[in-house]
């Protein structure tokens, strides 16, 4: 079982292993959280690899697994607003179960969830899809995701709420890309008030 921005995977009944990498890129302008490079236009980069090993039960239409790894972190700032495994370096957990439904529209869901120690911050992504228009063999499916993600420390905190509708491509049976455009909640120390504003993000699969 593995999803995410990208994913290499072995998956089983027993161990198993996924790479999660992610780029976030961020305003700073009024917010307390560059403490790397920022660029001239008041923007800064942040990007992570989060290797991940652990073990895995899985039936027929449903699985779940729990596993340990470690995000390290490029340009680190605490408690960026959108970072899926925090803005620092750390050991990480997580959680994941999925459902695959029957019939001839057979509804899927996943639930994702992580913390890294070293951030002290927290993200889970709960989605649902269903088969695009009438062909049960369609590559395509749509859906609804859902995030919440925050923590921070040293005073430095912040907390984000995303919901919007997925579209999934699956170009082979290994090879997927889901793209989702949304609508998200931000706040925390560095704003004066919580803020609105829409999101989209594209996210590449492959599972061996």
């Amino acid at each position: 079982m593995c999803s995410s921005l990208w994913w290499a995977c072995i998956s089983a009944r027993g161990p198993y292993a996924d790479i999660n990498g992610w780029l976030l890129d961020y305003p700073i302008a009024g917010t307390p959280v560059c403490t790397a490079v920022c660029t001239s236009a008041g923007r800064q980069t942040l990007s992570a690899v989060n290797p991940t090993a652990g073990l895995a039960y899985s039936t027929a239409n449903s699985g779940v697994s729990f596993g340990g790894g470690y995000a390290f972190v490029h340009n680190q700032a605490v408690g960026v607003p959108g970072a899926a495994s925090g803005g620092e370096n750390g050991v990480t957990a997580s959680f994941g179960a999925y459902r695959n439904g029957r019939g001839r529209r057979a509804a899927n869901s996943q639930l994702l969830a992580e913390y890294n120690f070293g951030a002290q911050y927290a993200w889970a992504r709960a989605r649902e899809s269903v088969p695009f228009g009438h062909s049960v063999k369609h590559p395509a499916r749509v859906g609804l995701e859902l995030i919440g993600q925050g923590g921070g420390k040293n005073g430095i905190t912040s907390s984000e709420f995303d919901v919007g509708p997925t579209l999934e491509y699956a170009w082979t049976p290994n090879f997927s890309t889901t793209g989702v455009v949304g609508y998200k909640n931000v706040g925390g120390s560095g704003f004066a008030s919580r803020q609105n504003a829409g999101y989209f993000k594209l996210e590449f699969s492959y599972s061996p």
